[in-house]
């Protein structure tokens, strides 16, 4: 794959949590929706192995707390080719996940406790996390996945996408919409949901100023040669 000058197409998408928008490329230059994968200086340089694609577990983590229903599997990696990344990326998922945990299970025993103080009756909150490996490897070394938390009983339990993007190689590196655009890439997909906005305005709550863009951090994450840009809720 690292000698090949085939480029990846790279089309556009933006997933709301209320539901996916498929935003179309068309019309935009070609030069723009691809990412090609990067070249060696010479052909007479020996080609790199293959890396396997890496090996995805499940990590349940479950919470003590009894006004607390937990349903909670977090993605840990085996075998990427980066052990040092590959331990900072699991510490990293599980820390998340702890932490909204942690929250949730002090947000329930406090509303359980103001419940029985004042005689009303109380539900079990519940908790939820889940995870998605939407890209795993084969295509370019590419690794995406992205992990949903979300909740019943809080005021702030809006579902929340985290993404990770990057590719599976000795040293690993982060991917970013640049990349797989290119260095405008801000225009480029700024342009497209604009348009698919424009085009279906009934199913979108907007800021009156309108869409302003998206940001240096923008989440997204790439399935079947597509990224996907994700806006919470």
């Amino acid at each position: 794959m690292k000698h090949t000058t085939t480029p990846l197409t790279r089309t556009l998408a933006a997933a709301g949590l209320a539901g996916i928008l498929m935003i179309s490329a068309s019309g935009l230059p070609s030069s723009h929706v691809h990412a090609e994968t990067r070249t060696a200086a010479s052909t007479d340089q020996a080609e790199t192995p293959a890396i396997t694609p890496p090996l995805v577990t499940s990590k349940t983590l479950q919470s003590k707390e009894k006004w607390l229903e937990t349903d909670i599997k977090i993605p840990v990696f085996l075998g990427l080719a980066d052990t040092k990344y590959q331990e900072q990326l699991n510490d990293i998922i599980e820390s998340h996940a702890s932490k909204d945990m942690v929250k949730w299970e002090k947000e329930a025993a406090e509303t359980a406790a103001s419940a029985q103080k004042n005689g009303y009756t109380m539900r079990p909150y519940q908790l939820t996390i889940t995870y998605e490996l939407t890209s795993d490897g084969t295509d370019g070394d590419l690794i995406s996945l992205k992990v949903i938390t979300e909740g019943m009983g809080m005021n702030n339990g809006d579902p929340r996408v985290d993404t990770y993007n990057f590719r599976n190689e000795a040293e690993a590196q982060r991917v970013t919409l640049e990349d797989l655009f290119g260095w405008d890439y801000k225009a480029i997909v700024d342009q497209a949901v604009k348009t698919a906005i424009a085009a279906d305005q009934e199913n979108y709550f907007q800021h009156e100023d309108g869409f302003q863009g998206i940001d240096a951090g923008q989440a997204f994450y790439v399935s079947g040669g597509t990224a996907y840009i994700v806006f919470q809720k």
